[in-house]
């Protein structure tokens, strides 16, 4: 399964954080969390938020800011690591989040970009 948001222009978006993808805590999540944004603006909040205790089974793809304080057992592409911590923004850190992508099946082919592709099983 597949959870995408394509986001559009709106006005103030780099003080709004009224959009994006929130992962609460103790979720679990089987598939792809994507948020795509080809905007030049560079907010200062997240578009995707993995919260503590949340697990994510495949992979995360974001066009822009990810807060990842949860675990992906899977593969993780952003712009940009964000952390909103004790009244502070951090660029390109993690607090407690962890990435393993080890523990994903071999057959998994994940998000395709281009015209790569690959094969999920052999039928005989």
């Amino acid at each position: 399964s597949a959870l995408v948001v394509e986001s559009k222009e709106t006005p103030n978006r780099k003080v709004s954080n009224s959009f994006g993808i929130h992962v609460q805590g103790n979720a679990i999540i089987n598939g792809i969390l994507a948020y795509l944004d080809d905007s030049d603006e560079t907010p200062f909040f997240p578009q995707i938020t993995v919260a503590e205790n949340a697990l994510i089974k495949g992979e995360v793809f974001c066009e822009k800011n990810l807060e990842l304080k949860g675990d992906v057992q899977g593969s993780v592409s952003t712009t940009n690591f964000i952390a909103l911590e004790q009244g502070g923004v951090y660029q390109n850190h993690l607090f407690n989040g962890s990435i393993d992508s080890s523990v994903l099946p071999l057959q998994y082919s994940g998000l395709l970009f281009g015209n790569e592709k690959s094969i999920a099983k052999w039928m005989y």
